[in-house]
């Protein structure tokens, strides 16, 4: 419970800049996970996430989307406002592809 209670109430003694960026991160796995979830089991329009049948490949679709989010992470560990500026764009992308996604259902 220590330990919950610990990492619940370490953001609030970071600076701001290191909250800001840790908030982005958070919209960041959201955004890459409702992407992905919304393209399960629907037709791809995108070559590298599509499958043989033309069905998401969810293991493309997460080994991909875990790239690039790692690559935003080195991003934000050398500068955070750069990092906080690419993950808040890339969730915006993300969740609004989730959207649509879920729309054409």
């Amino acid at each position: 419970m220590r330990k919950l209670l610990l990492l619940l109430l370490l953001p609030l003694i970071l600076p701001a800049a290191d909250r800001k960026w840790l908030t982005s991160v958070g919209m960041l796995a959201a955004a890459a996970t409702m992407d992905i979830a919304s393209s399960v089991g629907q037709y791809e329009a995108n070559p590298l996430f599509r499958g043989r049948d033309g069905k998401f490949n969810v293991r493309r679709g997460v080994l991909v989307k875990a790239g690039l989010c790692t690559g935003f992470l080195l991003i934000g560990r050398k500068n955070k406002k750069l990092g906080f500026v690419v993950n808040v764009t890339a969730s915006g992308l993300w969740a609004g592809v989730a959207i649509r996604n879920w729309r054409v259902r």
